[in-house]
């Protein structure tokens, strides 16, 4: 298992793309905007809350939902 820390400036984001292996992703502060082609539509999820990602899925949606302060999602990631 190998964990990342995401830190997204407001209004930053990624661009889609897909990760090998399955992903747990836990927002360590603010909110974060995110969306899967596995999970369903996009949804914000707040400090405390963890999303799941499954193996060769694509990350359609990854933003802070702020435009005001920087959020850090941390990601741990589990690679078959």
């Amino acid at each position: 298992m190998t964990t990342v820390l995401v830190n997204y400036a407001p209004g930053g984001k990624s661009v889609s793309h897909h990760h090998a292996g399955s992903v747990m992703a836990y927002v360590l502060t603010g909110q974060i905007r995110s969306e899967n082609s596995a999970t369903g539509p996009a949804k914000v999820y707040k400090a405390g809350e963890a999303f799941f990602e499954p193996p060769g899925s694509e990350h359609l949606v990854s933003e802070n939902a702020s435009t005001t302060g920087a959020r850090k999602p941390a990601r741990d990631f589990r690679c078959r």
